[in-house]
């Protein structure tokens, strides 16, 4: 029998989650305010736009009302790596209550979105699955950065020793 399209999605962003966790887990001494030039987004920068791109789609499905950047921003931690860590696994939680309430026909059925987000999305009229993936097309990309600047400190980020 194939999985409902919820648990697929749910795969998806718990697999995306547990690497970012990972890779950052394993550099508990990692400065957050680092960045490999200047003009470069930090590791606090980057952590904080995932999570607020989240809550910020989140509040899009369930609402319909765009929130104001520094609202979704305000969800996530501004202190130290766990409590980042700890504010983006909230985040996600949420995330996964709003999907688990959902049903196939809820997930299929296209809303309007911001024109601001066609850029995004590809269209202005999208399936409320497509939110789903694009949290976690925008967090994959983001944790790619967060690799990249690993290995340009000189750490492997896949090393689990």
């Amino acid at each position: 029998m194939a999985r409902v399209l919820a648990a697929r999605l749910r795969h998806d962003l718990t697999s995306t989650r547990e690497e970012l966790v990972k890779t950052m887990s394993e550099s508990p001494s990692v400065d957050l305010e680092w960045s490999p030039a200047g003009e470069m987004k930090t590791y606090r920068a980057i952590l904080k736009e995932i999570g607020a791109m989240e809550v910020e789609s989140a509040i899009f499905l369930q609402t319909g009302r765009v929130p104001e950047w520094s609202e979704a921003e305000s969800k996530v931690s501004e202190g130290p790596l766990p409590a980042l860590r700890e504010s983006l696994t909230e985040i996600r939680r949420e995330t996964l209550s709003l999907l688990d309430g959902a049903d196939d026909r809820w997930l299929e059925t296209p809303v309007d979105i911001p024109t601001e987000w066609v850029k995004f999305m590809g269209d202005s009229n999208i399936e409320r699955q497509e939110f789903f993936r694009w949290i976690v097309r925008h967090e994959y990309y983001h944790l790619g950065q967060i690799v990249t600047y690993r290995w340009i400190q000189g750490v492997d980020p896949y090393s689990r020793a």
